[in-house]
């Protein structure tokens, strides 16, 4: 904990000096009057908050706004202090680390764990085959930062990084502080909140930031942490090519192709997104191919080449190669050139290649050093490169394509009344509808007459299919999957296919060979309802025919992506968690039982409330039959950011991630009993437990006072505004309710007012009673909380979302609505606050939240009292908005009041 407090306040009196050097001395004062006023003294838990409320309601807009931007701005130096203190540590423990006690939840680690359950070398190989985990980046508007800012911030980082270097001369110690305090500057004048929202074309640029930048840095470390953790466990046993293994980590994206409520991901947004994707992965090749130029000069005078590399120099070689001929005794020089020629024509259209010809070009090059006994040369840059081509290929990210099963439904309704087969299929039941595309997808005719116009939304549809036909043809990997969200019948999941064959994505089984998909297609299981149904779904969509036949040619591999979002917003925290876990049991199940493969997508927020949490832990929790080696979850927002700002704190996630990977699925694969992981008798208990926080979580969405107060009390009608992202905050245009309200604003609601909701209402309630019913299972939830690693991790992720709430901050702002001191919501939430907190207490044996957790702790309160200031700030012009004031900065201080508190709860949804 001092070692965060150190490291932010350095940074936080060089930002003051930088303010005042700014000419804004004015603004830091009324920041240090208003901190002083929120700072508790003499052991309270709070500040003078009624003093500092009745000083801001003196201060002009202005004056409000200058406080935001220099309160934001520490919080988000503290964040960054953060970081390089986890980095730091990380580095410490690796350098403490031993063959006996390895760094906690590093690969070596893993390694370890596998060689003392008695596995072998090759165990270790077969665990790795069945790797494969597919972490997502997505755009979902909950990253309130510009990319300027989230520069300069990492600048910072680097700077800060280099002063730690006890080798640097006091000279260039000078140079490094000026640079930092310069980076400070820049940011106390940038602009924090964009002056427009993203469009979809900028998003894609800002997630191949992240690609091209510490993921792109990070993938080659992995591996070398997998090879070096191999031989200290193994011995020579362990040496491996790596790159034989199979990529363990590969990205996908939804960025530009998630267009699910979002109109302006359109199909030349895709198109646009697939080229950048190209156009990012062949410049980042372009640059490592000269980088293994200048590095394998290697004379042909001094050591032979392979014949396979003079034969594909041979075949590649033109009359331009006379510009070659200073280096003809260099042929690996000259094979670089000629690689490097070919990728540039293929980014500009007038050649084509694939990433499995830029492989197989790149190991002919290393297998010549190897052959010739000049292999170590290959280690490095060469092997680093084919690891990446192994996992980027030549589209960085494989981009999914999401859209709403209801879409689907309105185009094959059309396409079907177009091509005379039927008058109104949305009409039809779900029998009569399963029939209609069994007999049309049977046959090979085209649905849609020549010169047809199509309704804008079925075009739309038509011509994004169209777009991946393209896609798939020129380089199969650039599309992941085609994802479709509501998934509620066997037909949402047809009808997919019967679209996909009017564009060549899908061909009937006939005279040509069997039924092809060129696509998966997943469901996407989204609601407290769909979750429970999904099992028996899965066992007629399996059982289908046609269905099968599509599978047969996928591999015999089905992904299933599972909703955490709008399950928690459905029905609340407890029931959301335990219908995910039951559903990623049964689905796996079903697909067990139709021999087929399971690949889970978990639809992950950055909230405890969307599915939040540390991502290795999640894993651990999981089922025992879903830990199958293979892996997909959603990546979005500030948690990219977070994750990935840094090559430190990205190496970091990803090697607790395999860590996770290689422990659970090694022991599947030398486990007995499938069934160990849950504890007897536990499922009838978590089952009553979900029923009654539901029951619970719904009588307060339902109750009529509800809407009003969450309307007038929460900013969400100001998060509407807010330059975040290309998506709205709304599923459909028409007025704002519960219904049409994403998940994601919904959830940043709670956040700005310190409430949490979404990541505990219901849970005192549901534990009280079962407790009351049967006094034992107070003994037996403690029992679950040390053996059971997803109860464990339910109540934990609950109770932090329970130590970040803060509600008499939440009651400032109901007071400020106008809701009295009585208001029967604010009560609701203190007494469902009040149980849940007793409980978690009582099961983890804690005399607070988070006793087991003091640095989070520690963390927690240092932040409140800034925290509560940018609320107080918050709650002030909320009310200035509702009297009326037509001051020119209100909105934008607004604005910048969601991005402060977003930087200071480190959440936005």
């Amino acid at each position: 904990m001092a070692e965060f407090v150190g490291a932010a306040a350095k940074l936080e009196r060089l930002l003051d000096e930088e303010i005042a050097s700014a000419g804004r001395m004015g603004a830091l004062d009324a920041e240090r009057t208003l901190r002083a006023f929120c700072k508790p003294v003499s052991g309270a838990m709070v500040g003078d908050l009624d003093a500092a409320a009745s000083w801001l309601a003196e201060q002009p807009v202005a004056t409000i706004l200058s406080i935001i931007q220099l309160l934001t701005l520490r919080f988000h130096l503290r964040n960054k202090a953060e970081q390089l203190v986890i980095a730091t540590t990380n580095r410490r423990r690796e350098h403490e680390a031993t063959h006996d006690a390895p760094r906690s939840e590093s690969i070596a680690e893993a390694v370890a764990t596998i060689a003392r359950a008695g596995g072998g070398v090759d165990s270790l190989r077969a665990t790795l085959r069945r790797l494969d985990i597919q972490p997502t980046l997505t755009a979902h508007p909950t990253e309130a930062r510009r990319r300027a800012v989230l520069r300069k911030q990492v600048r910072i980082a680097a700077v800060l990084d280099r002063l730690d270097d006890a080798r640097l001369t006091p000279a260039e110690k000078a140079a490094a502080d000026r640079e930092l305090r310069r980076v400070l500057l820049g940011l106390v004048v940038t602009d924090e909140v964009r002056s427009e929202r993203l469009d979809a074309i900028d998003e894609v640029r800002n997630g191949l930031h992240y690609l091209a930048g510490s993921i792109w840095e990070t993938i080659p470390r992995l591996y070398d942490d997998l090879r070096a953790a191999a031989v200290e466990y193994f011995g020579s046993d362990g040496a491996m090519d790596l790159g034989r293994v199979g990529p363990i980590v590969r990205y996908r994206s939804w960025i530009g192709g998630d267009r699910d409520g979002n109109p302006r991901v359109t199909p030349s947004a895709t198109e646009h997104a697939l080229r950048l994707h190209r156009e990012t992965a062949t410049d980042l090749y372009l640059d490592a191919i000269e980088e293994l130029r200048l590095q394998l000069s290697v004379s042909t005078r001094r050591r032979p080449a392979a014949g396979a590399l003079l034969r594909a120099i041979e075949s590649d070689a033109s009359s331009e190669d006379d510009s070659l001929k200073h280096i003809r005794y260099e042929p690996y020089r000259v094979r670089l050139i000629q690689i490097a020629s070919t990728l540039r024509s293929a980014r500009d259209g007038s050649g084509r290649y694939s990433a499995a010809e830029f492989e197989s070009d790149l190991r002919t090059i290393r297998e010549s050093l190897v052959e010739t006994g000049i292999g170590s040369l290959a280690q490095g840059p060469l092997d680093d490169l084919l690891l990446r081509v192994k996992t980027f290929g030549l589209h960085m990210a494989s981009l999914d394509v999401r859209q709403h099963s209801a879409w689907h439904e309105a185009a094959v309704d059309e396409l079907l009344r177009m091509g005379g087969v039927c008058d109104s299929y949305a009409d039809l039941d779900e029998a009569e509808r399963l029939g209609v595309l069994r007999s049309e997808l049977a046959s090979g005719r085209p649905l849609l007459p020549k010169g047809a116009r199509l309704s804008e939304r079925s075009r739309n549809v038509l011509d994004t299919l169209g777009v991946l036909s393209r896609a798939v043809v020129e380089e199969p990997d650039s599309i992941g999957a085609y994802i479709v969200s509501m998934t509620h019948e066997v037909s949402d999941l047809l009808e997919p296919l019967l679209l996909m064959r009017e564009v060549g994505l899908y061909r009937a089984a006939g005279p040509a060979g069997p039924a092809i998909g060129l696509l998966d297609v997943v469901p996407l299981f989204e609601t407290v309802d769909d979750l429970e149904r999904a099992e028996s779904l899965l066992d007629v969509l399996l059982a289908e025919p046609l269905y099968r036949d599509h599978l047969r040619e996928r591999g015999d591999l089905q992904e299933i992506m599972l909703g955490y979002s709008d399950s928690n917003k459905d029905g609340g925290y407890w029931v959301a968690n335990w219908r995910l876990h039951c559903a990623q049991r049964r689905v796996t199940q079903a697909c067990e039982r139709a021999n087929i493969g399971v690949r889970l997508f978990h639809g992950r927020g950055g909230t405890v409330g969307r599915g939040g949490g540390r991502a290795n832990r999640a894993i651990q929790a999981a089922p025992r039959e879903s830990q199958n080696g293979r892996i997909r979850f959603t990546e979005q927002g500030e948690v990219i950011s977070f994750r990935y700002s840094l090559p430190a704190i990205a190496h970091r996630h990803l090697e607790q991630i395999v860590n996770a990977m290689l422990v659970t699925t090694h022991s599947g694969l030398v486990r007995d009993d499938q069934n160990d992981d849950e504890p007897d008798g536990s499922s009838a208990i978590m089952d009553q437990l979900a029923a009654t926080s539901r029951e619970t979580y719904r009588s307060l969405i339902d109750d009529d006072r509800f809407w009003p107060w969450y309307m007038q009390t929460t900013p969400v009608t100001h998060i509407s505004d807010l330059p975040l992202a290309s998506r709205p905050v709304l599923r459909s245009a028409g007025g704002l309710d519960f219904d049409r309200l994403r998940a994601i604003p919904w959830v940043f609601s709670w956040m700005q007012i310190r409430a949490t909701v979404p990541g505990w209402y219901g849970l005192g309630t549901a534990l009280s009673a079962a407790i009351e019913k049967n006094p034992s299972l107070r003994g037996r939830f403690q029992e679950w909380n040390g053996q059971w690693p997803f109860f464990a991790a339910v109540v934990g992720n609950a109770e932090q979302d329970l130590a970040r709430c803060r509600l008499p901050i939440t009651a400032r702002y109901g007071a400020a609505a106008g809701f009295g001191e009585d208001d029967p919501i604010m009560r609701l939430l203190h007494d469902e606050y009040e149980r849940s907190h007793r409980l978690i207490c009582e099961i983890t044996g804690s005399d607070r939240l988070l006793d087991r957790r003091p640095v989070i702790a520690g963390l927690i309160d240092a932040r409140n009292p800034d925290t509560d200031a940018l609320n107080l700030c918050q709650i002030e012009l909320m009310r200035r908005a509702r009297s009326g004031s037509d001051d020119d900065l209100l909105a934008p201080a607004l604005l910048a009041s969601l991005n402060g508190i977003a930087a200071a709860m480190q959440s936005t949804g």
